[in-house]
């Protein structure tokens, strides 16, 4: 019996445009809490004060080589700010000037947890067997919608400052990706090839951008080692199962 599910690309379209339609009610918020010392009161992120700001100062606004900085280093994320705040404000946004339209950086939050959930709708299926495997388009459904409708991430798309986590999760699943695509490539005796040396260059790249919008990201080594595991686990249950001329002759 064929299974009544849409193919991949039409699952994927479908879990993005549900990521994004469930959270386009923030688009309305104003900045609140964290966005405010985030976002409108540090210099680094307005389009006015000087760009080396992005990196020497930390995540709230503070001069990071100050004691009273919370050293949380953002560079990328902040510079994202920024470019909200360039395009709301033009070149000459100021701190001392009017608050910039919040639509814009909300805007992109939700764009950002769309884009993160065609990633994980991408994951279940890489993860499982490929894209082409049985059940791929199935599993990337559940995922998929899971993922883009689960509360947990109101607090991340819905403030501002939550933007942090949107660009280290998208960073991070094109960094695993990459990482299982390389792997998948030394199984098939191809490790040293020119695509499998790309895609480990491009998880590497990815991974360290996504550590440079936010520091937690470096715990995602050990989902990649875990990954590591599973992958040489299964490797080595096929080694040992016996082949087809084998069982024949322990069958006679």
């Amino acid at each position: 019996r064929q299974e009544m599910v849409a193919p991949t690309s039409q699952v994927r379209a479908f879990c993005a445009v549900l990521a994004t339609a469930v959270f386009c009610n923030s688009l309305r918020n104003g900045f609140v809490f964290d966005d405010n010392p985030a976002c409108i009161t540090n210099p680094a992120a307005r389009a006015g004060d000087a760009a080396l700001g992005i990196v020497t100062r930390d995540f709230w606004g503070n001069d990071i080589r100050r004691e009273q900085s919370h050293k949380s280093w953002r560079p990328l994320t902040t510079l994202s700010f920024r470019l909200n705040s360039l395009l709301a404000e033009g070149p000459s946004g100021t701190t001392k000037g009017k608050v910039p339209s919040p639509w814009g950086y909300h805007f992109v939050n939700v764009a950002l947890h769309g884009l993160g959930t065609l990633g994980v709708c991408r994951l279940a299926s890489e993860c499982t067997g490929g894209a082409q495997a049985r059940g791929a388009p199935r599993r990337e459904l559940i995922a998929g919608v899971i993922f883009a409708v689960h509360p947990v991430h109101s607090e991340a798309v819905a403030n501002v400052v939550g933007r942090a986590e949107l660009l280290a999760c998208v960073l991070l699943i094109a960094s695993f990706l990459a990482h299982a695509r390389a792997v998948a490539a030394g199984a098939r005796g191809a490790a040293w090839s020119v695509r499998a040396c790309g895609d480990v260059m491009i998880g590497l790249v990815c991974f360290t951008l996504a550590c440079l919008c936010k520091e937690s990201a470096l715990f995602a080594t050990l989902t990649i080692g875990a990954h590591e595991v599973l992958v040489a686990c299964q490797a080595a249950r096929v080694r040992s199962r016996p082949s087809i001329p084998q069982q024949q002759q322990q069958q006679q």
